[in-house]
């Protein structure tokens, strides 16, 4: 599928340079696969996601309790809410929570 923002991972080029992957899949297991172009013949690179910290909010609030309990509680609660984040445009935020899992 193509990129659209989903994944901000950089790939080097031959040349020296870095750039974002143009195609993303992925695989499941908090890896996601990256092309470059379009080309059959181009490399796949892949790599584990993880989501960014954002140091511009300090100072940071708490986790919210009601967060916290989908996180910690009963798996029915837990997959809710990794369901709903795997439904987000940035696929780093599912990847932190089944990480935390």
């Amino acid at each position: 599928m193509a990129n659209n923002g989903c994944i901000t991972c950089i790939i080097p080029t031959a040349g020296g340079g870095l750039v974002l992957p143009r195609f993303v899949r992925r695989r499941g297991n908090r890896q996601v696969e990256m092309v470059v172009g379009g080309d059959r013949n181009d490399s796949v690179y892949i790599s584990e996601i993880f989501l960014a910290p954002d140091y511009s909010r300090i100072p940071a609030n708490p986790i919210g309790a009601w967060f916290l309990q989908l996180l910690t509680g009963p798996p029915a609660r837990f997959n809710a809410l990794a369901e709903v984040a795997h439904e987000l445009a940035d696929w780093e935020p599912y990847a932190k929570i089944v990480r935390y899992r």
